[in-house]
């Protein structure tokens, strides 16, 4: 993680982040803490997890840190993307 620090940064995930089990994501949260940009696609429900709980408290988790959005992937679905921008990153 040390190697991300104090760069230019970005976390991309695109459904392997929500489809490993809760406890294991821990890790992969603390990445958030260096980047200046993420994003990560989701199922709201994969095999039983509750995705769209889980990206609520990460909202909350890191809401002042930064500018988070979460929008359908695809009209109908049950897919999402969950993207935030460093506060004052870009400005």
């Amino acid at each position: 993680l040390a190697a991300f620090k104090h760069q230019n940064s970005a976390f991309i995930a695109t459904m392997s982040f929500s489809e490993v089990p809760v406890d294991h994501r821990i890790k992969f949260v603390q990445i958030l803490d260096s980047v200046q940009i993420f994003l990560i696609a989701y199922k709201d429900d994969f095999y039983g997890m509750n995705n769209h709980k889980y990206f609520d408290s990460l909202y909350y988790q890191y809401k002042n840190k930064f500018r988070i959005e979460r929008w359908l992937i695809e009209k109908n679905t049950d897919k999402y993307y969950f993207a935030g921008v460093r506060n004052g990153y870009g400005d």
